[in-house]
Order: C-alpha cells, then sequence, then structure tokens
C-alpha cells in the first residue's frame, strides 16, 4: 500500500518537477588508464564531481583529458562536454592525448563565463533525449568570471566570493542529478598558497578557488603535489649535480587524496608520466615495474632486480618467456619496453585483482 502511495506521489504534479525518481539509476565506471589509480578508486572514474587542484603545470589537464579519451573509448553513448575557460586547450594537446573531436562524442565550449557555462551542463543533464552519459570538464574554476563582473571597468571591485557563492548553488543544483542520471565532472582548479597575516614564520597553508562548497559536493577530491627535484625522471639518475642528470624524461605525479568514496582520504598515489608520449602520458612500463615490486612480483637484492619464480612459471603457461634477473632498475624498465607481450600479460593479472 505504502508503495503504491509513493508512486502515487512521485507522479503528482506538485511533486513530480522537484525530484530525480524517474527512469533507472544510471551506473559505469571508466578506467583512470593507470592500474595504481584504477585500484585506489575501485575501478577507475564513475558518475559524481571528481574535483582536481595543483599548481600550474601540474598535469591537470593531461590527466582530465587522459580519462576522457578512455571514457570516449569504453562508456556507451558517451559524450565529453569541454569548458576551454582558461584558452590553454589547443591543437597539440589534443593531437597528443588522441581524444577523439568526433562532433557526436566531444565538444568544446571556448567560455570563461560561469553561469552560462554551468547553465548549459545543467540543460544537458536535464533535457537529455538521447540517454547520452556526459563527461563535463571545467577548465578551470580561476578563469571563470561572473556575467555581472565582466561587464565592470578593472578599476571597480568584484562581489567578494562571488564565484564561491555560485559554485555553492552550482552543487546544490549539479550534484544529485549528475550522479543519479550517470554523467561526471572532473572540476580544475589551481592552488594557491595563502598569505601569511602573522608576518613571520611558515606560509598560511594552501587553497583552492571555488570555495568550500563546490569541495563539499564533490565525491573526490585530489591534490596534484608539487614537482621537485627527487620527482623527475632523470636521463642520468645517478649523477649528483642537477646540471649532470640530464634531459628530464618524465616525472612521478603524486596525487594525495583529501576525500574519497571508499575510506582511503589522506593516502597517495603516485603515476610515472612521460613526457612527449602520445595516447597518453602514463609510463606504463614504469607502472608494471612499481607494481611488481610493491606485490612481490620483482625481488631487489642489492642492484640486482629478479621476477619471482610463480610470475615466470604462469607467464610459461602462456608462453611466454620472461627473463629472470636484470641489473639495475634502469635495465628492468628498457626490458619491459622492449617485450610489450611481458607488460600486457602483467597488466592482465593486475586488473583481475580490480575485479
Amino acid at each position: 500500500m505504502s508503495q503504491t502511495k509513493i508512486k502515487s506521489l512521485l507522479e503528482d504534479k506538485r511533486y513530480k518537477p522537484h525530484h530525480y525518481n524517474t527512469g533507472e539509476v544510471v551506473d559505469w565506471c571508466s578506467s583512470s588508464g593507470s592500474l595504481s589509480l584504477d585500484m585506489f578508486l575501485d575501478g577507475g572514474l564513475s558518475p559524481g564531481i571528481f574535483r582536481v587542484s595543483g599548481e600550474p603545470e601540474s598535469g591537470k589537464t593531461s590527466f582530465a583529458l587522459n580519462l576522457a579519451k578512455i571514457f570516449q573509448e569504453s562508456i556507451k553513448d558517451s559524450f565529453v562536454f569541454y569548458v576551454n575557460a582558461e584558452g590553454r586547450l589547443n591543437r597539440i594537446l589534443l593531437e597528443r592525448s588522441e581524444i577523439s573531436t568526433d562532433p557526436n562524442k566531444w565538444f568544446c565550449l571556448d567560455s570563461n563565463m560561469l553561469e552560462p557555462s554551468l547553465g548549459m551542463i545543467k540543460e544537458l543533464i536535464i533535457d537529455n533525449p538521447e540517454k547520452k552519459k556526459y563527461l563535463f570538464i571545467l577548465d578551470s574554476t580561476d578563469a571563470l568570471c561572473r556575467v555581472d563582473d565582466l561587464g565592470k571597468d578593472f578599476k571597480d571591485g568584484q562581489k567578494v566570493a562571488g564565484s564561491a557563492v555560485t559554485f555553492s548553488f552550482a552543487g546544490k543544483s549539479l550534484s544529485l542529478p549528475i550522479t543519479r542520471y550517470g554523467h561526471a565532472m572532473i572540476v580544475l582548479s589551481q592552488t594557491r598558497t595563502k598569505m601569511n597575516t602573522s608576518g613571520y614564520g611558515a606560509t598560511g597553508g594552501t587553497t583552492v578557488s571555488g570555495g568550500k562548497a563546490l569541495g563539499f559536493y564533490s565525491s573526490t577530491m585530489c591534490e596534484i603535489q608539487a614537482l621537485w627535484t627527487n620527482l623527475y625522471i632523470w636521463e642520468n639518475p645517478s649523477a649528483a649535480a642537477i646540471k649532470d642528470k640530464g634531459k628530464r624524461l618524465g616525472h612521478y605525479c603524486v596525487m594525495k587524496f583529501t576525500k574519497t568514496r571508499n575510506e582511503k582520504t589522506g593516502q597517495e598515489v603516485a603515476i610515472p608520466v612521460k613526457y612527449s608520449q602520445k595516447g597518453g602520458a602514463i609510463w606504463k612500463e614504469v607502472e608494471m615495474y612499481m607494481l611488481c615490486l610493491q606485490w612481490g612480483l620483482i625481488k631487489k637484492s642489492g642492484a640486482w632486480f629478479a621476477f619471482a619464480d610463480s610470475l615466470i612459471e604462469d607467464a610459461e603457461k602462456k608462453k611466454i618467456e620472461i627473463q629472470q634477473k636484470h641489473q639495475g632498475e634502469r635495465k628492468v624498465w628498457a626490458y619491459l619496453e622492449d617485450n610489450p607481450k611481458i607488460v600486457n600479460f602483467l597488466e592482465d593479472r593486475f586488473k583481475q585483482l580490480i575485479g
């Protein structure tokens, strides 16, 4: 009896415009392209709001494009809606990411207007006759201006916390329908250093644009840590002086999660990134090496690295031969790069752990 009553109330004109209990709940999971991150996120990207912050050139845009590319390839009826507020998205970035710009799967909105951009996103979610699964990317909150502020002269002051107020309203109105109807939003923000008002000692910490409300309505939040010397992957890593280390081949992208869905808040994930690599920046061979070390499938003894006997036996069953011992970490990397069948074998093995 109660179910019948609830159903009639849901269809009642007094309540029908004010809830999202229409249609089935849409759910999906799309790989991030990093097995380490997929394991951490219980599979990868899923419906909801994912907020990513970091310093300039920390890799936020490349990370978002990598997620978008895989989303296009793996999720049926997927569509990426990119808000290019900073104007940094260009042909080189698009070509390097190898994302599809087919108009049936991609649209780039060149706008730095806050309310219209969010308004278009809300309209696409609510009025979606084609049943598209949208991935919205805001790049970035720092470059989005309120319509009222844009008309002002540079000497005129902007409304204090105006963007934060708008994002608070956007979070209230968008977070439920985005998740309920199977969409995702990646919100990119710059990390800023707070001023130290005491006049001495350490800085006041860091903050990100958009206000606290945007973080409250996000289902996942992470900050890409600042790049220090020890995070770069150098051509000659053993050299004592930086000038002798040679080229920067890549770096370890360290993501600290400040909000998660699976009680892993506060933890970090390190992802190896290779520069000037097409089709995604993640350095797959190095990540396989890191995972093998973590799971005991490679043992280190002095300068020598040896694949575990059990791994070699499992590979032999699939007619894959693995050379057991290698002298030096870089020799292991090079060996994996020269043997893509071994990399694919390792990748399949770790994917089984994700399920």
